[in-house]
This record gives structure tokens, sequence and C-alpha cells, in this order.
């Protein structure tokens, strides 16, 4: 029964997502890091270490061992993947580092990155993403190691101390890629790695069994057996099958273990897997036994005619007299075993297999005989498929075949130069040649070319001639510059002193077409053709003996020749570098020092060669040569990977200041004449000027282009010169004002931004002004005064607009001839708009306009409740009130304000008397009198009621 959270075997082979199982055989690489945390946490140090291991050999899972011992100890671990994004992830995970604080940091190769490395070695290095990526893991790598010098890329480098990386990355990415691009961060010799961690690629038998036992524990609820659904015969066939393969890695073995147990979940087994890789089976019944190769207990009777019975012998790898029987024996079989390595034995099949005991190394050896040396350990007897696939041992491989099959595979050309290749431990970018092959490597910053050429034939000498004076007069193989050349030319149909008398023109030419030196200066050829041959062969031979029976191998000749002659052909290499000794200051600074130095007949530290270098760039130079290729041919002629602080084109600007070259055009340059110096002075003094005029400029919608502009004062200097050495002393003269200059320009630009980020916000603030009153658009100025003006004309329109929109219903009513919106307009026509006056008549007006609308409404309330009494008292329904009014008051005889008093009360009102006296300046007695006449006619009630 296994956990809901995940199987035993993940079907890809990888780690699974939710870990629960740990891995096994990483002791000894564990160990180091162990050290290195240990190192982290007691120092302030930043350290680089690189893990390699080929891809599927478990990388990613040796990573999470190490972020859980990291977690174990409480530190903080930061894990990442190297691809294309990784720069940004690196950044942001990276973020929030304290200083003291050990942080450390595991970068995993993305298997998309491996497969392009393997597949294009440095011509992977053409895909962006790919490029970007090796690009990023240098510049974060390089900002860890060194923070206080990369405060552009980590935000607060002192924070960033106590930090260590772990970077697990493949042969192929590491060796061939990273130590060639950049080698001065990448190379354990020159470059910042600490410590490189080789993962032993060495896979057994007894560590894959293991494997698969940690896995079914850590992933079962106690009742599975040790193996689990698995018998040890079905792993062996598995591990039988990924030797077939060539592919015996933990990641294949775990896929096909994962397909296995697939398999026999729905009844399968490992005949299904057997016909899946196209293997021949005699009968699937007993197919995973005779692929196995390793002896079973019980065989069914039916089959039990195809089987053998064998004596299995159980050796302890710590019983040292046993195991050197063993080592005998095995050796018979051409099976070579380091009796001081565990890792040295594994499995033959139907010969050995081996297993951890109770945590002890076991060996099972087994035969169809018994072995008299080894009677004191014989353990038990089983059966063993006896097919064809235990022929190959029954045929034996012994010493003798082992030493036909060499003469064989050596007789073969093709054969006998990867002999040659393995023997010499090249391991670079190779190249297919007419009759051999080429390796070019970059070793230590030094670009070898090695060629290994078969000569059979006059006209493959003749094409081995024309591709060594091609490979000379270019200095470069297919577009990769070399600094030397090793050869090693092997003939069986020519004389050695044929073969040097052919070429022997070739190494007389000129190094690259250009060096004062001869070729042979930087070349070192080996010759051996037929008078030397064989003797060769023997020794090869004689070498991979000696190594089988563990003897020591007497040192090829060939091989300690090519690694005396590398030496010198280094020195001389040497003699053509160059260095740049400077301190603090800019790298501009220490060239134009340096400039000034050889113009005076100095030699600065490191410069030795550059009288040398500069005298054959200049023999290959025409009149005219673009930077681009100007770059490509130093890159080409000299061991730029050798010089310290100084490139390409640091050595052109260099030759620039002391007057050898004259910039001329768009990145073009040429040799010193008078005219096209003078040229360039003019250029130079342009420079000058256009740096010492500083603007900065901003938009805006109503200002256009605003610029603010100052101006460095500089003193015009003679241009006059009577030779090169005064023109460069003009050079560096100006080159250095020039510089002074753009220090300058740069903090006054400082300066200037911020004065134009200050009008850009007034011109926004002015900008809003306008988009509420376009009026203003024509008196606005980039004015702190004029803001103050605009924003307290705003102010005043707004609360005139204010007061407007209130009294407007108001005067409409009263029927005023006031319009608010056309003296707004005409006002702000205006620079000085008067708003305030206006404003304060506005108030007056309002005051006034609110008055009379108020005596307007009264009047009008009053009409209606005399045109309401009329109605009701006279039973009249006229418009003109007052006219009835006074006709009806001249007929009663009754004063016309009295009869208005009462009636604009409306009908059925309560009298005041007091109130009618008030209002028509009557006495209250004549009041009386009058509304006793009113009620006479029945026009107000008794009570006095209009």
């Amino acid at each position: 029964m296994y956990n809901i959270l995940d199987l035993p075997f993940h079907p890809s082979g990888v780690t699974h997502v939710h870990r629960l199982h740990r891995a096994v055989g990483f002791e000894k690489e564990l160990k180091q890091v162990i050290e290195l945390l240990d190192l982290v946490t007691k120092t302030k140090n930043n350290i680089l270490s690189v893990v390699v291991a080929p891809y599927g050999y478990g990388k990613s899972e040796f990573l999470d061992e190490v972020y859980e011992e990291a977690q174990r100890r409480g530190l903080k671990v930061v894990r990442l993947a190297l691809t294309g994004a990784f720069r940004e992830e690196a950044l942001q995970s990276l973020g929030g580092k304290k200083a003291g604080e050990p942080l450390i940091v595991l970068i995993d190769e993305a298997d998309e990155l491996s497969r392009l490395a393997a597949v294009h070695k440095l011509g992977a290095l053409s895909y962006e993403e790919f490029r970007r990526a090796v690009m990023d893991l240098a510049s974060v790598v390089r900002a860890l190691l060194e923070p206080k010098n990369y405060p552009h890329v980590l935000k607060n480098p002192e924070d960033y101390d106590q930090v260590l990386i772990i970077a697990a990355l493949t042969p192929q990415v590491y060796y061939t890629i990273l130590k060639n691009i950049i080698p001065d961060v990448f190379d354990i010799t020159t470059g910042r790695v600490y410590r490189e961690i080789q993962i032993d690629t060495r896979f057994p038998f007894w560590l894959y069994v293991e494997i698969v036992k940690s896995r079914i524990q850590a992933y079962s609820a106690g009742s599975e057996k040790e193996l689990g659904p698995f018998a040890l015969h079905e792993l062996a066939a598995l591990y039988h099958i990924a030797m077939k393969k060539r592919e015996v890695s933990p990641r294949s073995l775990l896929k096909l273990t994962a397909r296995l147990y697939e398999l026999k979940m729905k009844g399968g087994g490992v005949a299904d897997i057997i016909i899946e890789e196209g293997l021949e089976i005699p009968h699937r019944e007993i197919a995973e036994y005779a692929t196995s190769g390793i002896p079973v207990k019980n065989v069914s009777e039916k089959f039990k005619d195809l089987f053998k019975k064998v004596y299995i012998y159980k050796i302890r790898f710590s019983d040292k007299e046993g195991m050197n029987i063993v080592k005998e024996l095995l050796e018979m079989r051409g099976i070579r075993i380091d009796l001081m390595d565990e890792r040295s034995v594994s499995y033959e099949p139907y010969l050995y297999y081996t297993t951890l005991e109770q945590g002890d190394l076991v060996v099972y050896l087994f035969s169809d005989k018994i072995v008299e040396e080894l009677s004191d350990y014989l353990f038990d007897e089983g059966y063993l498929v006896a097919d064809e696939l235990g022929k190959r041992i029954d045929e034996g491989s012994d010493l003798i075949k082992v030493k036909e099959d060499l003469i064989r595979r050596l007789q073969d050309p093709s054969q006998l130069i990867d002999e040659l290749e393995n023997l010499l431990g090249l391991n670079g970018i190779k190249f297919k040649l007419c009759c051999g092959k080429a390796v070019w490597i970059n070793t230590l910053g030094f670009r070898e070319l090695f060629i290994i050429a078969y000569i059979d034939n006059e006209e493959s000498l003749s094409n081995l001639k024309d591709k060594l004076n091609k490979i000379i007069m270019e200095g470069s193989i297919e577009s990769y510059p070399i600094d030397y050349l090793l050869g090693f030319i092997f003939s069986p149909v020519l004389l050695s002193e044929e073969i040097e008398r052919s070429i022997g023109p070739v190494l007389k030419l000129s190094w690259k077409n250009s060096y004062l030196d001869s070729s042979n200066e930087f070349m070192y050829i080996s010759i051996y053709g037929a008078d030397k041959l064989d003797k060769i062969k023997n020794k090869i031979i004689k070498y991979y003996i000696n190594k089988l029976l563990q003897k020591e191998p007497e040192p090829l000749e060939f091989v300690e020749n090519a690694k005396l002659s590398r030496e010198k052909l280094r020195e001389h290499v040497l003699k053509y570098t160059l260095a740049l000794r400077r301190g603090k200051e800019k790298k501009e600074l220490s060239l134009l020092k340096a400039a000034e130095q050889i113009i005076s007949g100095e030699t600065p530290e490191g410069m030795a060669s550059f009288g040398t270098i500069t005298e054959i760039l200049l023999r290959k130079i025409g009149d005219v040569i673009h930077e681009r290729e100007l770059k490509s041919l130093i890159t080409r002629l000299f061991p730029v990977n050798l010089w310290r602080d100084i490139r390409e084109d640091d050595l052109i600007a260099l030759m620039v200041y002391v007057g050898l070259l004259v910039p001329r055009g768009e990145r073009t340059y040429m040799r010193f004449t008078p005219e096209a110096s003078s040229k360039y002075l003019d250029e130079l003094y342009g420079q000058i000027r256009k740096n010492a005029e500083i603007s900065v400029s901003v938009k805006s919608k109503i200002f256009g282009d605003i610029k603010v502009v100052r101006r460095i004062e500089i003193e015009i200097r003679n241009r006059d010169f009577r030779n090169r050495e005064d023109y460069a002393k003009l050079v560096i003269e100006l080159k250095r004002t020039l510089l002074e200059i753009q220090e300058k320009a740069a903090e006054i630009r400082e300066e200037l931004e911020r004065e134009a980020q200050r009008k850009k916000e007034l011109a926004e603030q002015l900008e809003k002004i306008a988009e509420r009153l376009p009026q203003r658009i024509k008196f606005m100025a980039l004015d702190e005064s004029v803001l103050k003006r605009e924003t307290d004309v705003v102010a005043k329109v707004d609360e005139i607009r204010s007061i407007w929109t209130s009294l407007r219903p108001i005067v409409s009513e009263l029927g005023d001839n006031i319009s608010v919106e056309t003296d707004l307009e005409l006002l702000l026509n205006l620079p000085e708009p008067w708003l305030e006056e206006y404003l304060a008549l506005l108030r007056i007006y309002s005051s006034r306009a609110r008055e009379k609308y108020e005596a307007f409404k009264n009047a009008a309330r009053l009409r209606d409740n005399a045109a309401s009494w009329i109605r009701s008292r006279l039973g009249l329904a006229s418009s003109d009130i007052e006219g009835t009014l006074k006709l009806k008051a001249e007929e009663l005889g009754v004063p016309y304000q009295v009869l208005w008093a009462v009636a604009s009360k409306g009908p059925g009102t309560e009298l005041d008397i007091d109130r009618l006296a008030e209002e028509t300046s009557q006495d209250k007695n004549v009041i009386l009198r009058y509304l006793e006449l009113l009620s006479q006619r029945g026009l107000v009630v008794k009570r006095y009621v209009s």
C-alpha cells in the first residue's frame, strides 16, 4: 500500500514534486558541500561551487539533498532554474537578503539548455534564449561574488555577504561553453570557481538496487517487501537493457523501473519492456530470466531444460583475500575492478552481480563449474538460462582476445584517430578534415588546435598541406581563432621523412601571414610514417594491456611530446600578450596614461609587446578598415583571451591615442596621414563643444519643447602639429579634456534634469488651468507668479460661476437683462481680468436681486389672495384685480387701500385691526367703521374675517 501523495517512481524518471525519499549514492559529494556550508557560515566569504554531472545523472536530486541539509541548519536557501528568464527570476528571489545572514543559492540547469549544449556545443550560443541564459548567469554570479562592484545589479550590495552559490551543470555547458566564453568566472584556475564537485557518473548495479529499495520504503506504508513488487532478477534485466542501450544512468533506469511498475500493476512484466525496446527473446515466458543473466532458485518444470545449474559464491567486498581471487577471475574475462573503489564492481550478466546487505557490499559470482579457489565462499546453487545470451562469456574475453580486438581496431583509420584523440585527452569542438579530424579547445585562455591526420596516398598528403596552409594563413579554423597548433600525422604507406619533406615548406610560412616569426614557432608536428606506425600501435596496445592488468603503463611517447611541446608553444604565445595596469581610475584614463608613456619612449607595465603587436596588425590593415573587421582581425591574430583588463576595442583606442590609427567616418579607421589627422582633431573639438553644451528638454501641450541649457566654458587650444608625435599629444590632451567635460556634463545634466522636471510640473499645472480656461493660454508663461495669478483667476471664476448658478433662475424670473457668461468671456480675454471687482459687484447685485425677488413673490401672493377674495366675495373672475377693487371701493365708499388690505389677505383670513391700520396708515377706529360697512354688505364676517 503506497502513500496517496505519490508513487515510488515518477514516469519520466525525475524527482517527485512531493519528495519523500532520500537520495542514495551522494555521500562523498555531500561531504564536500557540508564543508562549504560550514565555510560560508563561519566566514564572510562569498563562494562559487560548480557541481558537474551529465544529463540524467541526478543533479537536481543532489540539489534536493543540499537544500534539505541547508534547511536543517536553519539557512536561507534560494533555488533557481537556469532558463532564458534567469536574471529576472534570480534578482526577484534574491531580494531581501540581510547582511550577516548566510544565503545558499542553488542553480539547476534546465533540460532544454542541456540538450542544446549537447547537440550544438558553442553553436548553441546562436540561440537567443541560450545566449541570454549564459550571459544572465555570468552577470548574477559576478554580482553575488563581488557585490560591491555591481551595485546596479544588487540594490543593496552591502547586504550580500556570506553567499554560497552552487551551480549544477552538465559538462557540455560548463566545460565546453562557460569555461570558454566566460573563463574569468567559470574556471577553477583562472576564474572564480572555488570548488568543482564531480558527481560520480558510475552507476553500479548495487546502487541502483539500493535506490529502488529506498523509493519502495519511502512511499509504502510499511507492508511492502524490501523490493516491493519487483524481484532482483527483474531489476537485473532492466539494468542489462540499459547496458545494451548504453544508458546506464539514474534517470534512464528509473524510467524503465517506472514502466515496469506500471506494467506489473496491469499484469505485465519485463517481457513487455524487452519487446518495447526491440530486443529479441527466444521464449516470452523466460524472457526476464534470460535478460537478467543472474541465477534464480526455482524454475518451472516446463522450461527446466532451458536452464543450467550454477554454483553461487558470495564474497564480501571488504574481504580482501576473497576479492583478490575475484579480481583475477574477472580480469581473465576482460573486466577490470578496483579493490579500493566500491563503484568499480557492478554487474555482468551470466557472471556476477552486487548488492548491499546490512550496509556491506557483497559480490555474487556464479559458474556452472566448481571454482576451487573460491570453495570457502560457496553460498548456494541456482539456475541460469543457458541460451545465446551467455555465449560471449563462454567464447572467452581473455587478454589474447583483448589484444586481437585492439589490433583490429587500430587497423581501421577512423578508429585509430578516435583512439589517439582519447589518449591525448582531447575534449573540445571537433571538425572533419580531408583525411582526419581537428579538435579546437580553449584551455586556460589558450586557443589550441589539434590535428590528427591519416595519410594513405599522395593526394591525401596534398590535401592536408592545403588545409594546413589555409589554417596558417587565416590563423583560424572555420572562424575559430587559434594561438598554436599541434599536429599528428600517421601514414601506413609514406615514410616519415617523405611526409616531413613535403610539409616542411608550410612550416616556414609567416604565422598567420603577418608575424615576423615563421609558423614552426607556433606549431608542433609529430609524424609517424610507415617506418614508425606499427611501433606506435604496439606501444598503444601494450599501454592498454598494462592498464588492464593494473600495471603501471609506460607513458606514450607521442602524448608526452605533445605535453612538452604544448608548454613551449604556450610560452611563445605569451610573448604576444598585453595587460593594462590600473587602480580605481577609469579605463580610459589608464589608456591615456599608457599612451603618454609610449609616446615618450617608455614601456608601460604589461605593454612590452605593444610595439610588436601593432606592427603585425598594421601589416594587415589597408587604407581603411571598419571597426568590426578590425576587432575580428585582432581576435584572430593575437591571444586576446590571455590579455588582462584590455580587450580589442581598448587596443584600437590605444593605437588611436598614439597616432597609429586615425578614426575616419562612422566606426572606420585608417593609418596616420596629416590630412586625416586634422579632420579627426576637428571632430574631437566638435565633440568637446557638443559636450560642453548641456541641454535637457521636456514636452508641454501649451509651451511645446521646454528646454533648459547650460554651457561649460572651454579654452580653444592650438591645433597645429608637425609630426605624428605632436599629433598624438594633441589627441591625448583633447581626449582627456573631453573626458573631464563629459564627467562635468553628467553632473550638470542631473541638475538640469531636476530643473526641467520642476518646469514640467509647473507646465502641467498651467495645462490643467488651460483645459478649464482656454482663453487664458495666451497670457500664460512658465513662471511661478503666473501660476499664482492664474490659480487665483480659476478660484474667482469658480466662485462667480457658483453664484451665477443659483442666481440665474431669479434673474430670469425678474426679467433682468444680465449675463455673467458674456461678462466672463470678455473679462478672461484681458491680461488682468479684474475678477475681484466683478465678484464684489456680483455679490451686491445678488443680494439686491434676492430682495427684489422676495418682494415680487410677496406681491404675486397678495394678488393671488385678492383674486381668490374677489371670486369668493364678489363672484367675479377678473384678471384686472386692481381695477375691479377700485370700482368696488368707489361703489362702497371705502378707500381702495382698505379694500386691498382686506382682499389681499385672501378669503377666510382673520383680520388684525391693528395691522390693517398700520398697513393703510389709518386710524384704528376708522378701520373699524369701514369693516362694519363691509360687513353690512356681506364682504367680511362680523368677527372680521375677510
